[in-house]
């Protein structure tokens, strides 16, 4: 009767522990609070590809990913993460040819996130085609 005694024991503590751990987000798992913007390449020429995944948050974000240029605050472009819906919940990469008219410089892609209440950005920039 001792040894079931024991063995009932330290299965409840383990149970303890492993819901302790899940609630401090101890176990692995991970729930995104905030969005955020993955860029690939960071530095690239006009007339190249850019490759742009967002991770929306717990609340998502706008559907309109807006690109500027950092150097005068000019939006340059404006494309859409999702369709169907002005607020995009899932995952996505988009690809985007970078017009052969944007100049050298610094650049960079905004797009509001719902939980923070306010926009995220992520910047790059557009190197000369001669380098």
């Amino acid at each position: 009767m001792e040894r079931e005694s024991k063995i009932i024991l330290g299965a409840i503590i383990i149970i303890l522990i492993a819901i302790f751990s899940f609630n401090l987000g101890i176990t692995g798992f991970s729930v995104k609070e905030f969005s955020n913007i993955n860029i690939s390449p960071k530095v690239l020429t006009s007339g190249s590809m850019i490759l742009i995944t967002v991770y929306p948050g717990l609340e998502g974000v706008n559907n309109n990913l807006n690109f500027y240029n950092a150097e005068d605050d000019l939006r340059k472009a404006s494309i859409e993460l999702c369709e169907g819906d002005y607020k995009c919940s899932e995952e996505t990469t988009i690809s985007h040819w970078v017009p052969d008219g944007w100049k050298p410089g610094v650049y960079y892609v905004k797009v509001y996130d719902y939980n923070r209440k306010d926009f995220i950005m992520e910047d790059f920039t557009i190197k000369r085609g001669d380098n």
